[in-house]
């Protein structure tokens, strides 16, 4: 008599090297696309949104404004700034080069602390240049 044989489904099978090529590309593909979705979300650390734009633009101006020799400034660039929010607040830091009152070059570390972000509804709360508090208008 022969014996009986059962019928052997696949997953009852031991996997193969297919099987474990298989499952490390797609967890590779996952991983890729789950990275390309993180990159495209605003509070990405990576990413700015235009608020970040508006509030840096609004703090050079208003730094600007308090210099000595305005027209000789030379200031960071976006990236070498850093914007930063706590809830409504935000605070914009950065550093200028610009001639003092003797012409020569200095480099001053600045701060402006603002309520909003908005051009026009940005309130001003503190502007610092090298550690000074500057009275705001």
């Amino acid at each position: 008599m022969e014996p009986i044989s059962e019928k052997v489904y696949f997953w009852q099978k031991e996997p193969t090297k297919w099987f474990w090529l298989g499952l490390l590309l797609v967890a590779l593909i996952g991983g890729i696309v789950k990275e390309i979705n993180t990159q495209n979300k605003p509070g990405y650390r990576g990413e700015y949104d235009d608020s970040d734009y508006d509030a840096f633009y609004i703090a050079k101006n208003v730094v600007e404004s308090a210099l000595k020799a305005p027209s000789t400034a030379e200031f960071c660039d976006f990236d070498e700034s850093r914007v930063t929010r706590y809830g409504d607040i935000v605070t914009v830091k950065g550093f200028v080069d610009a001639q003092n009152s003797f012409g020569a070059m200095l480099r001053s570390d600045w701060s402006v602390e603002m309520q909003g972000y908005r051009l026009k509804k940005a309130k001003l709360l503190r502007v610092i240049i090298d550690g000074k508090d500057v009275p705001i208008d």
